[in-house]
């Protein structure tokens, strides 16, 4: 196991951390429950896939996906890693179980 390999996953608990405190659940919540499938792929950036794959898994348009990315980038809640085309998606951290199950309705209110 080399070096970036034994870094990665701290990384990622820092990002969670720190994003965690700066951007509390609520509010992430906001931006990304759309619909459950907008959750799921949301849950699925984790730093591993593109957007074509999570669009794939989830069953939803690329260009919708695309859209939403951009949406969830510009909000602070996911960040782009890598060239454009092939970037993977990285949330700050994933919905818990508790939140998917909220309607929309709930959360706007």
């Amino acid at each position: 196991m080399d070096d970036n390999e034994k870094l990665e996953p701290l990384l990622k608990i820092l990002i969670q951390v720190v994003g965690s405190i700066a951007i509390p659940v609520d509010k992430v919540e906001k931006i990304v429950c759309t619909s459950p499938e907008y959750v799921k792929a949301f849950n699925l950036c984790d730093g591993g896939a593109t957007q074509r794959e999570i669009a794939t898994k989830c069953k939803i348009d690329h260009s919708n996906l695309s859209k939403a990315v951009k949406r969830w980038v510009a909000s602070g809640v996911a960040f782009q890693i890598g060239p454009e085309k092939n970037a993977k998606i990285l949330h700050l951290y994933p919905i818990p179980e508790s939140m998917k199950k909220k309607g929309k309705e709930e959360i706007d209110s």
